[in-house]
């Protein structure tokens, strides 16, 4: 499993290889939760693993997380979705895709996806610690 004692939701492997995003729904996590902005909990997710080296950055004009390396692994969407880099054919990516809402990051809108690229939108935001934890995980 991936997550720490940060988080309430966590990314089980399954058996047979597959991965489920286990969690809280947003009620569950109360009337802050519920009122927080994308960028207040993008901004969340970057102090969460800032002891592991991540900074909040920007690229394309947009807030980005960077690894110590200065490599963008996440990215905050104008839409108040947030982007992962979770490699594809992996667990994680299979579980990001599961969620209500997640696609393949098209930035072109003219499908061309980015295979590796997962956006989640806000409504999923009680995971984006663990999948931006499991994105700096990857090789890049």
């Amino acid at each position: 499993m991936i997550g720490t004692a940060r988080t309430t939701s966590l990314i089980a492997v399954l058996p047979e290889g597959g991965a489920a995003l286990l969690g809280h729904t947003a009620m569950e996590f109360g009337a802050d939760r519920l009122t927080m902005s994308a960028e207040e909990d993008f901004k969340q997710v970057g102090a969460e693993l800032a002891d592991l080296g991540v900074r909040i950055s920007r690229m394309m004009g947009r807030p980005a997380l960077k690894d110590q390396a200065g490599k963008v692994f996440a990215s905050l969407q104008r839409d108040g979705a947030m982007v992962f880099r979770l490699v594809r054919d992996t667990p994680e990516h299979a579980a990001a895709l599961q969620l209500a809402g997640a696609s393949l990051f098209d930035p072109s809108g003219q499908g061309k996806e980015m295979k590796d690229w997962v956006v989640v939108p806000h409504s999923s935001a009680e995971t984006w610690t663990d999948l931006a934890e499991a994105a700096l995980s990857r090789p890049r």
